[in-house]
């Protein structure tokens, strides 16, 4: 017997399946509309998306990252409500996206220490003549990606700081912006003969944006500077005796890059630290070393 092809529901039966109380049509209706959610007809993604709205934390998540390209007008009301009622993070993105800029200026302080937010309101206004770039409050990439879009005056220095400061970020233990900082090592005979600005994404991406500012003084010190880290690499002995050993690439590149975030770290100009952040080198960081030191603790017995 052939089988039976299942069809489509209609769509206003799933959302009002959605907005009941029984748990499991309610779970089987919220299935089907997020799988068919991108190929409904507009009218029907804002009934979704006002009745994701009006559920559950996970389903306004959901919906969050949505309004964000799926806006109306009509959504104001209920993301203001949400956004005064639980202060959510992801409520906070449509809201600095698409709010009017009368209430985002009234709250930019509470909105600008959410994540990213500055950075896309510095995108929607950075423009206006009422409006000022606070360039500290925003992360060296961004930064970088805002002078470029904006038209930010942007110095010699900045732009240095700027690169080394993701280079920095790179060597901390802790991520910067992405899940993935190092790129995996360049494999082949040698298994890894130059370190270069894609070996971390985002440094590459900067650079990238440096370029287009036609910032060529930048570029050449910068790229310079790298050349300077693969020399003073070729020659450190535990990168040499690591390139001796015979292993599967994983676990080469598990072994490499604690290498060279030693020695990218070792050779950034004093002048362009952070100093922000405690950077892990070699299992210990400088404010670790200062209370082991002041309470006289061994390492495995900290007060806290």
């Amino acid at each position: 017997m052939k089988k039976r092809t299942e069809r489509n529901r209609p769509v206003a039966t799933l959302i009002k399946e959605f907005s009941g109380h029984d748990r499991q049509k309610k779970a089987e209706a919220r299935k089907e509309l997020h799988r068919r959610f991108e190929f409904l007809d507009y009218n029907q993604q804002i009934k979704i998306l006002l009745a994701h709205l009006d559920s559950i934390s996970n389903d306004r998540q959901w919906a969050y990252t949505r309004l964000i390209d799926y806006w109306e007008p009509c959504f104001i009301a209920p993301v203001l409500k949400l956004w005064e009622t639980h202060h959510e993070i992801r409520c906070s993105w449509p809201l600095v996206r698409h709010f009017p800029k009368e209430y985002i200026i009234e709250h930019l302080d509470e909105l600008s220490s959410i994540q990213r937010n500055y950075y896309y309101i510095c995108l929607r206004f950075g423009r206006d003549e009422d409006f000022t770039v606070d360039k500290t409050r925003l992360e060296p990439y961004d930064l970088v990606r805002a002078a470029y879009y904006l038209g930010l005056p942007f110095s010699y220095d900045e732009g240095m700081k700027c690169l080394f400061s993701i280079i920095e970020h790179a060597c901390n233990k802790g991520n910067y912006l992405f899940d993935e900082i190092f790129v995996y090592f360049s494999c082949g005979s040698d298994r890894f003969t130059v370190f270069s600005k894609k070996n971390i994404a985002i440094l590459e991406y900067a650079h990238y944006y440096i370029s287009k500012m036609e910032m060529t003084s930048v570029i050449k010190d910068i790229d310079a500077w790298i050349n300077k880290v693969n020399e003073v690499l070729k020659t450190d002995a535990e990168w040499i005796e690591l390139n001796q050993k015979v292993m599967s690439d994983r676990n080469f590149n598990d072994c490499a890059e604690p290498i060279v975030k030693r020695i990218l770290y070792q050779l950034i100009p004093d002048n362009y630290r952070t100093k922000a952040y405690e950077y892990m080198i070699n299992g210990k960081s400088d404010a670790l070393d200062a209370l082991i030191d002041t309470f006289d603790l061994k390492p495995d017995d900290m007060p806290f």
